[in-house]
């Protein structure tokens, strides 16, 4: 069975940092903190021997800038969302302020309705009243004189009168 060695070498020693440098560029891609880390940990073992680590240099760069593109993107959203929230607050106060508004319009125009009724129920009781008392002076007149016929015509009329009116 052949022995893996994980620490690669072009000429037999180990390159201390090299593996760190895989992980760090790999990390930058799929867990960019992770290889931010891996990377500085790569490029500090490399420096410890004095030897260039182009794998640790390119992770470290790629996850320092997609977790800045990161920060910023999450800024930017949280500001958007924030705008959004905001102006759907107005929104809403604006249409509470409209209904509100309708409502008390309602109340008005209801009120005016119960306003009306009213006065034309009066209005009935009125014409009521006056065919009623037609009738009683009608009677009066009807008991108090002998010929009767030609009142009792006119008070009949009379109250035609006032129940035709009393229908419109």
């Amino acid at each position: 069975m052949a022995k893996v060695n994980f620490n690669a070498s072009t000429n037999g020693k180990p390159e201390p940092g090299k593996t760190m440098g895989i992980l760090s560029l790999v990390g930058a891609f799929l867990l960019p903190p992770a290889g931010l880390v891996c990377g500085i940990i790569g490029l500090k073992q490399s420096k410890e021997v004095k030897k260039d680590n182009p794998l640790a240099l390119a992770g470290t760069i790629i996850s320092g800038v997609t977790i800045l593109i990161s920060i910023i993107v999450t800024i930017i959203a949280f500001s958007i969302w924030g705008a959004t929230a905001n102006k759907v607050m107005q929104l809403g106060e604006g249409i509470m302020d409209e209904a509100q508004q309708s409502m008390q319009q309602a109340k008005d125009s209801m009120a005016e309705s119960r306003r009306q009724s009213q006065q034309d129920a009066d209005q009935r009781q009125q014409i009521l009243e006056q065919a009623q008392q037609a009738i009683d002076e009608a009677n009066q007149q009807i008991q108090s004189t002998p010929d009767t016929t030609q009142q009792m015509q006119d008070a009949e009329a009379a109250a035609q009168r006032l129940l035709q009116q009393m229908q419109q």
